[in-house]
């Protein structure tokens, strides 16, 4: 075992100073220390720099996102709030959120009071009937259906009114009621003898879904924007 181990060693002596005073030896090691050196770099240097690239993106995002939400916090600190509060009334007083009868009520009470007619009968339909339920009133019957479909992402409430009064008064009643809030169309106005018979749709249009990003600048009110809620703000 000892003389196999020795004749090993000999044995690889000899390769070895062969191969150390041979003419590739200068060629090799200079060789073999480069891939060593390039193997370390790959290994443990390229990821350290792709690393710092990473965290330097990474900083360069955050203080850009920094810099539009204090844009934002700005804007909004500098917003006047009670014009904002009168351009959000006049918008959800045109278009509210929710069907909002009374409000609908409301609105042909005073024309009608302005007009000088009598409302004797009238009727809701919300968009296409699903289900009907009646409820008898000494003012008349009301006839109240579900929605199933929207127009443009709003929703009609549409009224039938049955009205007594003079030809010039229904045609007041009609102006009054396009001129004031909710915004109102007229469909139809039949008269006959003393009687009328006009149908008017009223709209509502859910909030949309509010997704807040910080990266994202704030949408300020165009020029045609402001123009439209001064608008409203007159038939308030």
């Amino acid at each position: 075992m000892n003389n196999e181990l020795k004749f090993d060693i000999k044995q690889f002596r000899v390769l070895y100073l062969t191969f150390r005073y041979s003419q590739y030896f200068p060629v090799v090691l200079p060789s073999a220390i480069i891939i060593f050196c390039v193997i370390i770099v790959l290994l443990f240097f390229v990821p350290q720099i792709d690393s710092w690239f990473s965290i330097q993106d990474e900083i360069k995002q955050t203080q850009e996102r920094i810099s539009k939400a204090k844009d934002n916090l700005e804007l909004l600190q500098s917003s006047n709030t009670q014009n904002v509060d009168a351009d959000f009334y006049a918008a959800t007083s045109a278009l509210p959120a929710q069907k909002d009868f009374a409000v609908i009520l409301t609105a042909l009470t005073n024309a009608a009071s302005v007009a000088e007619i009598t409302m004797d009968d009238f009727s809701f339909a919300l968009g296409e009937v699903s289900q009907d339920s009646e409820a008898s009133e000494s003012a008349g019957t009301r006839k109240v259906a579900q929605v199933v479909t929207s127009e443009n992402g709003m929703f009609p409430v549409r009224v039938s009114i049955t009205a007594g009064g003079t030809l010039t008064g229904v045609n007041a009643f009609v102006r009054e009621i396009e001129e004031k809030l909710p915004l109102t169309q007229v469909e139809n106005v039949d008269f006959t003898e003393g009687k009328a018979q006009v149908t008017l749709a009223f709209f509502t249009r859910p909030f949309p879904e509010i997704i807040l990003n910080e990266t994202e600048p704030i949408s300020l009110l165009t020029p045609q924007d402001k123009q439209m809620l001064q608008k409203l703000s007159e038939k308030l």
